[in-house]
């Protein structure tokens, strides 16, 4: 219901002319947020997927890949931060950078940690 809602909302406001605040993006991350603080990382993934893809700004991408590790696939993530490192298209700077190095680190060491034994 709530894509539903928010799909209407774009198709029929859209993007704001010459205004670098897409309206949809926002409430898709800020959505996003809210079920990530929940605890529903699937959700919060396509959600920040969705908002990236109406706004295109790295830090909603970085915050998809890390909902990737969060469910559990580092191995996902990895691709996908060392895919924005190597992307010539995409402009880093040094502070998007760092982040990304840091949470690639992060994945590549989930990925050698056994993994936990379910209890039950």
């Amino acid at each position: 219901e709530e894509f539903e809602n928010l799909w209407r909302r774009f198709s029929v406001q859209g993007t704001r002319r010459g205004s670098t605040v897409n309206p949809v993006a926002e409430s898709l991350n800020n959505s996003a947020k809210r079920a990530n603080e929940e605890g529903l990382f699937n959700r919060a993934y396509h959600l920040f997927m969705c908002a990236h893809a109406l706004s295109a700004k790295l830090e909603i991408r970085i915050s998809a890949i890390n909902m990737l590790l969060k469910m559990g696939d580092a191995a996902a993530a990895v691709a996908q931060y060392e895919a924005l490192l190597t992307n010539s298209s995409t402009q880093l700077n040094e502070r998007l950078d760092a982040v990304i190095r840091r949470k690639l680190l992060e994945s590549q060491l989930a990925l050698t940690e056994p993994p936990v034994p379910s209890q039950g």
